[in-house]
This record gives C-alpha cells, sequence and structure tokens, in this order.
C-alpha cells in the first residue's frame, strides 16, 4: 500500500490517471473511498491523488496531534514527496477546511481550489446537533451508537439509497473513537473566516439544499468572503453530494476545470 511518512505519521494516497495534480480530500470519519464516483472520470484527464488524512482510512491513527493545520502540513509532505509543484485541491467537509488552510499556508502549492459541502468556521448552529453535544454524546453512548442513531438523518437526504447509507455507515465505523474525537475537537478549532479574502485562485463552491452537517449558508459566507470563486448549489441531497448526485457533481467539478484550463 502507498504510504508517505508526514510529520512522523505514514499518509496514505491512491493515484489515477495522467495530466494536472488533482488532489481529493475526504471529510471526517471517511476516507479516499467517498470519491469512489467520481475518480474513475476525473483521471481521464488528471493525475487524481485521493488520500487518507492521519486518523482515517488506512492512514496512521497516533492517540494525538490532530488539527486541520496538521492534516495540511501532512498534505504539503505528501505532494513534496510526489514531486508535485502545484496542484487543485479539492476537499469534502473537513477535507474543505484542510484545503482552506493548505492554502492559506502554501498559497503557491494551489493551482485552484474545489470546496464542497464545507465552511470557514467549525462552530457553528446549522445542523441538527451542536458540535459540543455531539462530541460529547461520542464520549457517553459510543461512535457506533451516535452513527446508528443520527448519521443517515444527518448526512443524507430523505430518500437516499439504503445501499448507499449502510455502506458509508460500515466505511465510517471502521474509525477508532479516539481519533474520531480528536478529528471532532480538531473541526471545533476551525476558523478561517477572517482570512478568506487572502485566497487569490480560482475557487469552486459546491453545497446542497438538504445539507443538515453544514449548511448551505456557510457556502454563501465562503463565496462572499473568497474574491474568485464561484457557487453551485445542487438541489435535493444532504452532506454527500457526490455521491448522492454523482452525475451533476461531476458536471459543476468538469465544467470549472475546463474553464480552469482554457483561462
Amino acid at each position: 500500500m502507498p504510504k508517505i511518512k508526514a510529520n512522523d505519521v505514514n499518509i496514505y494516497y491512491e493515484i489515477s490517471g495522467e495530466g494536472p495534480a488533482l488532489v481529493l480530500l475526504h471529510g471526517w470519519t471517511e476516507n479516499h473511498k467517498v470519491w469512489k464516483l467520481q475518480i474513475p472520470e476525473f483521471s481521464k484527464g488528471y493525475r487524481v491523488i485521493a488520500v487518507d488524512l492521519r486518523g482515517h482510512g488506512e492512514s496512521d491513527k497516533p492517540e494525538s496531534g490532530y488539527s486541520i493545520q496538521t492534516f495540511a502540513d501532512d498534505l504539503y509532505h505528501v505532494l513534496n514527496e510526489l514531486g508535485i509543484d502545484k496542484a487543485i485541491i479539492a476537499g469534502h467537509s473537513m477535507g474543505g477546511m484542510t484545503a482552506l488552510v493548505f492554502y492559506l499556508t502554501y498559497p503557491e502549492k494551489a493551482k485552484a481550489l474545489i470546496l464542497v459541502n464545507t465552511t470557514s468556521a467549525g462552530i457553528h448552529d446549522t445542523g441538527p446537533m451542536p458540535l459540543r453535544e455531539t462530541l460529547e454524546l461520542i464520549r457517553t453512548a459510543g461512535f457506533e451508537n451516535v452513527v446508528e442513531q443520527f448519521f443517515a438523518q444527518t448526512f443524507f437526504a430523505p430518500g437516499t439509497s439504503e445501499d448507499l447509507i449502510n455502506w458509508a455507515k460500515s466505511e465510517v465505523l471502521k474509525n477508532p473513537q479516539y481519533a474520531v474525537e480528536e478529528t471532532l475537537k480538531a473541526i471545533m478549532n476551525h476558523d478561517v473566516t477572517g482570512k478568506l479574502s487572502r485566497i487569490a485562485v480560482p475557487t469552486l463552491i459546491i453545497h446542497s439544499t438538504l445539507d443538515l452537517a453544514i449548511g448551505v449558508k456557510m457556502a454563501e459566507i465562503l463565496n462572499e468572503g473568497i474574491p474568485n470563486s464561484s457557487i453551485r448549489i445542487i438541489e435535493g441531497v444532504g452532506h454527500h453530494t457526490m455521491l448522492e448526485k454523482p452525475d451533476e457533481f461531476k458536471t459543476a467539478v468538469l465544467d470549472f476545470l475546463r474553464k480552469l484550463q482554457n483561462a
């Protein structure tokens, strides 16, 4: 399995295709497989690097040392080891937070950003349960019980395929509880809203109308704050736009990438 050591942690990644580098970053408790419906299409014209952030998937899961900044620093090491000078950075949810911090820390490494169902500030009141309450519930009831009780209604729109929801559940439940708690605390400490005006690369913001985990207002804040940004709101889906409406999602991304190439 391909791994690169970054800050004493082994980071797993998968590469598909040839062309300009396109990095895919998953959300909280997930892994690179969340992009399974996108990678075959994107890899036709791009060198797609799907990364498991520390604490997730096949990457190492240390007991401590989690922050959005650390995720961004890990990615910097991965790209350097792969000899990638500049990449398009796409991130879903926590991965989008990482993309923002990555740009703000290493602006010379990012050609463009694609921010999917994400936010510039981790503490917000747009979901059914505040993050501090979620963390406390995970600590007291256990992550598996919280997933069984809240996962489907929080992260997917009504009517989503049970097979898709069950697959997603099985993936998130592979995470050890200590890593789940530590990465949630990292999200809670994330806030770069006051720095959005510093983002100087083309940025596509994709969000959805039925996202209960991160409300669409957060996408509007990103769009207002990032100078060279465009926003695409997809109707009728929840937090996982790329899984719930994969074709519409792919079209939005490929349109953006085409304009980027022609610019």
